[in-house]
């Protein structure tokens, strides 16, 4: 907690003025001793004080002229407004919104009207935290994903547009995912989709199981190596990083602990005061993936930055998290943050690593201690894994001792020919070669937009569609020979034309034959 910083230390000269300010002049002293205690620097505060009188402006344009008629709706519309245009402005009214939230003075006001999506987003983030049981997290990402194909469809334009979706229109947005999303995070937005789409069915509000016809991305177990670094690699990050400075020994301490113990980000942000026993010289970590605890020890390198931390650079707060922010507003960490340390902490080192997530740590901590020598066992409890099978896949990363497994090439022994019992050309010819005729390279068809988008699609998913591109080419020249002159495609005339082709490949291998 900060000492006592009130407005008249602040404005020496003019404090009257300023408690005479319409609206927010009654509370200023309390808003700028809650912002000294929340971190706010005395030149921050001076600022938030200097734009006040722009946020009186524009809510007097509204019709708000004191404190009664104002709620938080109105505190957050003008932060939307004030967002693209200044955002220290904008700053300034999050942090009257989070003042008044917390002193409880002014009502939430009534909500703008839920768009057609907000109303889809609400109903099917109820049903998987109610019916299906998913963490909070898990809900967002789904939530998230969902958003995104709603918007691709337009639903606040035409809410009706969902009793009318297609399978076309459902692969036009995989194919707008594709561009910034790979295999395998088309796989969770597939799901998701699904998921949404298997409950409108199932609620009557579509038609057909359109869930059950979306093709989902190939992805193979194990088939992407864990990246690792060189353990002198790490060492050499983390010497780099300057601990003459809070924020260098706030990063130092936080990546040492990611390094050294395999710690994932939420299980560093979530580590408290209580978590760390002197007398016992051990570490208690809450895992955030299995949902236990375990205790790891303390050793005497880590012991003795974590002290040179709490001495010189953990701000004082009334927070027990052991990773604070280092700007106002204070508070914990995020998961989040530790990526963007670590990012930061690489472009600053000079160093030629590529970039990386804060997993590649734990991976690295994996393979250093199978290096060394240590079992697989121990790695697995020193990073919290409840199946060795999880456990194994570091196995992959030790490629020299891999190679020491491999049992030895046998000595090679000189080709003998054996005789030739009958001879090659008495042998009756099975089938001629059929005359090749090179087909046009893409379709030309009246299905030839069809056909390449079924293609594209699936090549996106990950399947190569070699063979079937070659019998798709195939199928779109004999369409191209025999119908040039269809313009519309009726269904009916697909089984129609696939059967005389069918009919015409096997005559024409019986005449080669």
């Amino acid at each position: 907690m900060n000492a006592t910083f009130s407005l008249v230390q602040l404005r020496p000269r003019s404090f009257q003025r300023w408690r005479a300010l319409p609206i927010f002049g009654p509370d200023l002293d309390d808003f700028v001793q809650w912002l000294r205690d929340q971190g706010y620097t005395p030149g921050s505060i001076r600022y938030y004080l200097r734009v006040l009188p722009q946020v009186v402006r524009w809510l007097r344009r509204r019709r708000i002229t004191s404190l009664a008629q104002l709620t938080q709706q109105d505190l957050q519309t003008a932060r939307r407004y004030y967002r693209p245009r200044s955002s220290d402005l904008s700053g300034a009214v999050r942090a009257l919104g989070r003042f008044y939230l917390e002193r409880g003075t002014i009502p939430e006001g009534q909500a703008p009207t839920p768009s057609p999506v907000e109303i889809e987003l609400d109903r099917f983030a109820e049903y998987l935290r109610e019916s299906r049981g998913l963490a909070a997290a898990t809900v967002l990402g789904h939530i998230q994903r969902l958003r995104a194909f709603l918007r691709f469809l337009r639903v606040d334009q035409d809410p009706g547009c969902l009793r009318q979706l297609e399978v076309g229109r459902i692969e036009a947005f995989l194919h707008w995912s594709a561009r910034t999303n790979n295999r395998f995070s088309l796989q969770h937005i597939v799901a998701t989709v699904r998921a949404f789409l298997r409950r409108q069915y199932t609620q009557g509000k579509l038609p057909r199981t359109l869930h059950l016809q979306i093709d989902t991305p190939r992805v193979y177990r194990l088939e992407r190596m864990p990246r690792a670094l060189v353990w002198t690699q790490v060492q050499s990050l983390l010497r780099s990083i300057d601990r003459s400075e809070p924020f260098g020994l706030r990063d130092l301490t936080l990546l040492y602990l990611a390094a050294a113990y395999g710690l994932r980000s939420g299980e560093l942000v979530h580590l408290t005061l209580d978590d760390l026993d002197w007398r016992g010289r051990t570490l208690r970590v809450a895992q955030t993936k299995t949902k236990q605890t375990i205790r790891l020890p303390l050793s005497d390198e880590a012991a003795n930055l974590l002290i040179d931390y709490l001495r010189e650079a953990r701000p004082k707060s009334r927070h027990r998290h052991l990773f604070l922010r280092m700007r106002a507003p204070d508070g914990p960490l995020k998961p989040a943050s530790v990526h963007d340390v670590l990012d930061h902490r690489r472009r600053l080192s000079g160093l030629d690593l590529p970039a990386f997530g804060t997993h590649v740590l734990r991976h690295s901590l994996a393979a250093h201690l199978l290096r060394q020598g240590v079992g697989i066992k121990t790695i697995g409890d020193t990073l919290g894994h409840r199946d060795i099978e999880s456990t194994s896949i570091y196995l992959r990363l030790g490629v020299d001792d891999l190679r020491g497994v491999a049992l030895p090439a046998p000595p090679s022994i000189a080709h003998r020919s054996a005789p030739r019992l009958i001879p090659v050309r008495s042998l009756p010819k099975v089938r001629a070669p059929r005359p090749s005729r090179e087909l046009p390279k893409g379709f030309h068809s009246s299905l030839a937009g069809s056909l390449q988008r079924f293609l594209d699609l699936k090549r996106t998913l990950g399947r190569r569609y070699c063979g079937e591109g070659a019998i798709l080419s195939h199928w779109d020249d004999f369409l191209h020979r025999h119908y040039p002159q269809v313009r519309k495609v009726r269904a009916e005339m697909f089984s129609g034309w696939t059967l005389v082709f069918i009919h015409k490949s096997i005559g024409a291998n019986r005449e080669a034959v």
